[in-house]
């Protein structure tokens, strides 16, 4: 038990402390921005999660498809209103 508790407990300093590093990098950003050391808009070059995502070719869509889903979806939300509509008759 004592195991997994200070897994947990490791796991959420592993979360803050990336979350102070971000908003630290975040911060340095904006004043190195305001001190015109990095041009406004550009964001820092990162250094770690640098791997290169494959470009991915966009599938083809079958409209009729899209368009049998969208109805359906658009006639289970009007059964949905109805039925909220009924109950708060009730």
């Amino acid at each position: 038990m004592a195991d997994k508790a200070s897994g947990s407990i490791r796991a959420q300093q592993n979360k803050i402390k990336q979350q102070m590093r971000a908003d630290i990098e975040g911060t340095q950003s904006i004043a190195d921005q305001l001190t015109g050391k990095q041009p406004i808009g550009s964001k820092r070059l990162q250094t770690a999660n640098t791997t290169k995502k494959k470009p991915t070719t966009p599938e083809k869509v079958d409209t009729k498809k899209l368009e049998k889903f969208i109805d359906f979806m658009e006639e289970s939300y009007k059964t949905t209103t109805n039925k909220v509509e009924i109950t708060r008759k009730i």
